[in-house]
């Protein structure tokens, strides 16, 4: 009884602490490789937290997942162009990516190009290339 009574105030709290929306502040790595704090909510809205989860499950190993979080944002009117530059770069890294077992260089491919199609003035535009010139040089 004792068990059920903490099982239940300790479910209570966790649905509390999401309705009323929890900030973290977590220092992460972003694209470039330049630390930065970024607060985000247990629930955090918008693409900046998508992309931050999204960079998570990759790092997880959740390639799949981080798919599913990064293609709204490219698929999206409303998303800031930076954002839809970073899924762009961070979807073609997830299908060369080595560790991914459903890689698909040619998909890879075809998001790097995008990113230097639609997002010519995109700080990363080099990095698309790198890898667009890596994929490239692998072709049979």
């Amino acid at each position: 009884m004792r068990l059920l009574i903490v099982s239940c105030t300790l479910v209570a709290l966790m649905l509390a602490s999401c309705a009323i929306g929890p900030q973290k502040t977590t220092e992460t790595e972003d694209i470039e490789g330049s630390s930065r704090n970024t607060s985000v909510g247990l629930h955090g809205s918008g693409d900046e937290a998508a992309l931050e989860r999204a960079r998570q499950q990759m790092r997880e190993g959740e390639f799949a997942a981080a798919a599913a979080l990064l293609e709204p944002i490219v698929d999206s009117p409303e998303a800031d162009p930076k954002h839809k530059a970073e899924a762009l770069l961070e979807l073609g890294r997830i299908n060369v990516d080595v560790l991914n077992a459903r890689r698909d260089p040619e998909l890879a491919r075809v998001y790097f190009q995008r990113l230097v199609d639609e997002h010519p003035s995109s700080e990363l535009v080099p990095r698309a290339r790198e890898h667009l010139e890596r994929l490239a040089s692998t072709q049979p």
